[in-house]
């Protein structure tokens, strides 16, 4: 099994290529099966949840070329094979943390194909509402904040796209989740370095996506929060 995760994890730089240079899609699967083989048994749990997150560069390259969208789903199935169980919140989570390469790209004329490829490779949002998941979700949204912090204008759209894809905010109480969403602000910091103006939006963003602070006492969290301010 830890092979198979291995492998599944791999091929993000095989998704990117493809999506720079999609007539290279055949001689870049036919080297993936060469050097590691065919796929083999892909439902555990653990495999279908690094199979979901190696797609962050998927979804980026299909926002800035759609039409590699099908290359690389086919790259992608040829590799990994269809969707499996989603259910589980380890694949919730890792769905949710694949989404930051799609928040980048994401605009009205690139959603439609973005979510078409989601829905064939990673299937629609489950239950979000375990730990690892609301964990997840906090980590991933680094990207949102850069888009805001480059267009406060798009604010509403991308908090709209955040929620069709990972869903409302859940209990962010625990100190795991704590800490991921402080974390998660690193972003955001950078967003307002780099653009003062949009301060207020990003703000509001963080605030409607993951709540106002909770306990911030426990040592993971001020840890989590102490590292959000670095480089």
């Amino acid at each position: 099994m830890r092979i198979q995760i291995a492998r599944a994890t791999s091929f993000s730089s095989l998704y990117e290529g493809i999506s720079k240079k999609p007539e290279a899609k055949d001689n870049l699967i036919d080297a993936a099966l060469e050097l590691t083989g065919e796929k083999g048994h892909m439902s555990p749990t653990q495999v279908q949840a690094a199979r979901a997150l190696s797609f962050n560069s998927l979804y980026e390259g299909i926002g800035n070329k759609p039409g590699t969208k099908d290359d690389l789903i086919e790259a992608a199935e040829s590799l990994t094979g269809q969707k499996g169980n989603m259910s589980p919140p380890l694949v919730q989570a890792a769905r949710a943390l694949s989404f930051e390469g799609l928040y980048k790209v994401i605009s009205p004329e690139t959603k439609n194909t973005l979510f078409q490829s989601v829905q064939i490779l990673a299937g629609e949002m489950k239950d979000m509402s375990s730990p690892e998941a609301q964990t997840a979700r906090a980590l991933g949204l680094n990207s949102i904040y850069d888009g805001i912090a480059t267009n406060p204008e798009d604010k509403d759209y991308l908090i709209k796209k955040a929620k069709e894809l990972v869903g409302e905010k859940g209990d962010m109480s625990s100190p795991e989740v704590q800490a991921a969403r402080a974390l998660g602000f690193k972003g955001l910091y950078k967003g307002i370095a780099r653009n003062p103006e949009a301060k207020d939006a990003l703000i509001e963003a963080a605030l409607e996506l993951t709540g106002e602070m909770k306990d911030m006492a426990p040592p993971e969290v001020q840890a989590a929060r102490a590292l959000s301010f670095k480089e």
